[in-house]
This record gives structure tokens, C-alpha cells and sequence, in this order.
């Protein structure tokens, strides 16, 4: 009699253990099937949407000096930061060209500071409309006796230039930069629909006095 009470709670106990690591295993079951169908918010599908972007930069809107060569402004990057920008003497050809490569656009960011961390929802929507302009719009010097001009630029891929190694010939990725508007020495517009939502969105950033307040 005493070895068949043994057996019962030998036999209770297995039983027991069976159906906490059940119950273990079912919580499990349930919480990675509630992760895997949680909808992504607005928020989380914007920043997904600008992380998958190639280029650093997203926007750009600068003050160049001819005469000294010197930039300043700011630019927005793909993580949705605002960050200010104050560029050397003779730095102004960085722009001067349609198409940037990688490495300089990667050093105009290293050479930025951050200013604040904006709504990605908005800046997705503002990026949305950017791939819509025209590669075409080009800033080209005017009369005027102004020595500085306003340039508002975004940027997307050059999809028609190869990437890696070509017969031993190294070869980078470029990025299209996207003319918004121009004033000043330099004039020019986009015509494309919604340029004008672009360049006003920018400029509302100027009228809160970005440059400077880099932390």
C-alpha cells in the first residue's frame, strides 16, 4: 500500500508539471502570434518607410556665399533629425554639380550637428513628394549684384549608375539633387506638383531660426 501511495504522487506530480509546461508553452504560442499580427502604427511605418531610404540626406536648404564660398543652413536625414550645417570657405562646389556622390553627401552629415528629432509621419509625406520632381530644374546664375543665394534641394538615387567593382574600375553611388527652388545669384524652380508644398515646409524651419541652435 505505501508504494502504490508513492506512485499516485509520483503520477500527481508528472501530471502537474505536464500542465504548467502546457500552459507555459500555449502563453508563449499566444504572445508571439499577438506580436507577429500587431498592425505597425503611422509612426512606426513612417520611420520604416525613411530608414529603407539610400540616401543620408533627405533635404537641404542652404545659404551660399559666392564670393567667400561658404555655406550655411540645414539639412534633414533619413532619421528624421534636423540638423544644422556651417560649411568652410571654398565649400560651395559641393553643390555646384546635378549629381552627388555618396561620400561627399556622407561628409556634409558627419560635418552637421543635430538641432531636434521631427514627426517622421511628416517627413515620410515630404519625401513621398520629393520623388516626384523633375531631375531637370537646374539653378543657373543670374545678373543680379547679389553675392549669395538661397538654395532649397532634395535628393534621390541614381538608379543609372552601377554600384561596386566593374573590371577593376571602382565605382560609387550618386544621388540626384533635386532642385526645389533658388533665389538670389543662383535662380531656379521646380514646376513639378508639390515643389511649392516642399519649399514652404522648409521655410517654415528658417522662421524658427535653425541656424545656431545645434546642441
Amino acid at each position: 500500500m505505501p508504494l502504490n501511495i508513492q506512485h499516485m504522487k509520483a503520477l500527481k506530480l508528472g501530471l502537474f508539471s505536464f500542465l504548467i509546461l502546457t500552459l507555459f508553452a500555449n502563453c508563449e504560442k499566444e504572445e508571439a502570434l499577438t506580436n507577429e499580427f500587431t498592425p505597425l502604427s503611422e509612426e512606426q511605418k513612417a520611420t520604416n518607410f525613411l530608414i529603407r531610404a539610400k540616401h543620408t540626406i533627405l533635404f537641404a536648404a542652404l545659404e551660399m556665399n559666392h564670393e567667400e564660398g561658404s555655406v550655411n543652413g540645414f539639412i534633414i536625414d533619413k532619421n528624421a533629425n534636423l540638423r544644422s550645417l556651417e560649411m568652410d570657405k571654398g565649400m560651395s562646389h559641393k553643390f555646384d554639380q546635378q549629381l552627388m556622390p555618396e561620400y561627399t553627401m556622407l561628409q556634409l552629415h558627419e560635418r552637421s550637428t543635430y538641432v531636434e528629432a521631427l514627426d517622421p509621419i511628416e517627413v515620410a509625406d515630404m519625401l513621398k513628394k520629393a520623388y516626384t520632381l523633375s531631375n531637370e530644374s537646374v539653378a543657373e546664375k543670374t545678373e543680379e549684384s547679389s553675392t549669395t543665394s538661397q538654395l532649397y534641394y532634395s535628393f534621390k538615387v541614381n538608379d543609372s549608375e552601377p554600384n561596386g567593382d566593374c573590371e577593376g574600375e571602382e565605382h560609387h553611388q550618386t544621388y540626384y539633387q533635386l532642385l526645389i527652388d533658388a533665389k538670389g545669384k543662383l535662380e531656379g524652380q521646380n514646376i513639378r506638383k508639390g515643389a511649392n508644398d516642399l519649399l514652404t515646409w522648409l521655410q517654415s524651419f528658417e522662421e524658427n531660426d535653425v541656424d545656431g541652435q545645434g546642441k
